[in-house]
């Protein structure tokens, strides 16, 4: 659907990332609205016998190591940060490692292009075209720098021009890390 299909004034309610938007719209075919507060998923578009979800590749044989600073559990912590992953570092699938206790001691998150990455402890192993932990650490910067944002407190704009998400007002974009 597109935005000048809707009248001004009418409201769009969709998912984008871990999160669901309420848009509405104004003259000029632009929408644009907050996040609800609550978390809603969505099943993944998928093709018959598909999961919807990324395949795991498997651990690549020589990926670049280094160690890190953010914790692997951060990616499951919370609800705020994983949300803001979802919009930040997009088209990606992670597992968490966890230890008898059930406590998550690792994270894997990869992509579709082959990008691929392991934390275990403070050690990132990565590989592929783009480095998921150096994205997510990046995230993980800047959501501490506004203060560890809730989910209601972004929004979405959308126009001709594609779609922007945004902190707190439209003047206040997400940064791109990738």
């Amino acid at each position: 659907m597109e935005v000048e299909q809707v009248r001004p004034g009418g409201v769009i309610v969709c998912p984008l990332g871990w999160g669901t938007v309420r848009l509405t719209v104004v003259d000029g075919g632009t929408a644009s609205g907050s996040f609800l507060a609550t978390p809603s998923y969505f099943m993944t578009v998928r093709s018959n016998g598909e999961t919807g979800s990324v395949p795991y590749p498997g651990d690549p044989q020589n990926p670049d190591e280094r160690t890190t600073h953010l914790d692997p559990s951060a990616p499951f912590r919370d609800d705020a940060f994983p949300f803001l992953l979802s919009l930040v570092v997009p088209g990606t699938t992670q597992a968490s490692d966890l230890d008898s206790d059930r406590r998550v001691i690792g994270c894997r998150p990869w992509a579709a292009d082959g990008s691929w990455a392991r934390v275990e402890g403070d050690s990132v192993r990565q590989a592929g075209p783009r480095r998921l932990w150096d994205e997510a650490e990046a995230a993980w910067r800047w959501w501490e720098e506004q203060g560890r944002p809730r989910r209601d407190r972004f929004g979405l704009t959308v126009d001709r021009d594609g779609q922007r998400v945004w902190l707190d007002s439209t003047d206040h974009l997400l940064p791109v890390v990738g």
